[in-house]
């Protein structure tokens, strides 16, 4: 049996292993809510999960999911060219439709006009691609955005490719990942005008994102009822191992820190500290 002891956090008896803290502990007992996934991270996991499994290949491939990560068709194309025929077709309204470009030229890795024209035709939720380096760029089409008539919907795939275009013309191959900037921001400007939402993830900033995440921001999330059952220490505890763990407070220094906000001129009250806690650990 592992070394440890047993407490009452919250109303609630868990473990503590030797050398464990409180905020692990608590995790790890299951009694305990963590942050609730929204709608909007449940379907950004399952397109990084599924872009995961076609990005490597030398060949498009598409997969077609709804919003809870069902995958409804999975499919092999050329090299570079899925085609959808038939009843399939029948099959993408309102889904999300990633397709992989097999490169990792940024110039390359951009929409092209058929990836915008199709999106439109078959109604699809989103269009997505995600090329060798793990980049995706994704459009969504939101039917509360408004249009006006100068930008319906219909009219994005042929505005695009003549910005494209324009701006590609007379320039080298050394200058094309300058394009795929440009028609970034172009997109990032105009997108909403045509009634979609538009975004562009890089992979090496997603994981510099990650990074600032587990180091910045607290892990654990609570209810109010949750820390409102919690008395002082347990409270000063997970506050601070929360400063621990976005980088303000040393570990060393984790039971000095606890105890001067229990005590001395530092002190806070259980009502301080229950609103410092619900302010940010909730």
């Amino acid at each position: 049996m592992e070394n440890g002891v047993w407490r009452t956090v919250g109303g609630r008896r868990i473990f503590i292993k030797e050398g464990q803290d409180l905020a692990t502990a608590m995790k790890e007992s299951g009694k305990f809510n963590t942050k609730k996934e929204t709608k909007k991270e449940i379907i950004d996991k399952n397109t990084i999960e599924f872009g995961n499994k076609i990005k490597n290949q030398d060949k498009e491939s598409a997969i077609v999911y709804d919003d809870d990560g069902k995958e409804i068709i999975f499919k092999d194309g050329e090299k570079y060219k899925v085609e959808f025929k038939g009843k399939e077709l029948q099959e993408l309204k309102n889904m999300n439709f990633i397709h992989n470009h097999p490169t990792d030229s940024a110039y390359d890795s951009m929409f092209s006009k058929q990836d915008l024209m199709f999106a439109y035709d078959n109604d699809l939720k989103s269009m997505i691609t995600i090329n060798k380096n793990g980049d995706i760029i994704k459009l969504e089409r939101d039917k509360n955005i408004k249009f006006d008539s100068e930008h319906k919907p219909g009219f994005l795939a042929g505005d695009y490719e003549r910005e494209k275009i324009a701006n590609a013309k007379g320039k080298g191959i050394s200058e094309l990942p300058e394009v795929a900037n440009h028609m970034d921001n172009w997109m990032k400007e105009n997108a909403e005008k045509y009634g979609y939402k538009y975004e562009r993830k890089l992979a090496n900033e997603k994981n510099e994102t990650e990074i600032k995440t587990k180091t910045k921001k607290s892990i654990i999330k609570y209810s109010n009822e949750e820390l409102y059952n919690m008395n002082s220490r347990e409270l000063a505890t997970l506050i601070v191992e929360d400063q621990i763990n976005r980088g303000v407070i040393k570990p060393e220094n984790k039971e000095y820190q606890i105890n001067r906000r229990l005590s001395g001129s530092s002190k806070m009250s259980k009502k301080q500290l229950y609103d410092y806690a619900i302010k940010y650990l909730k």
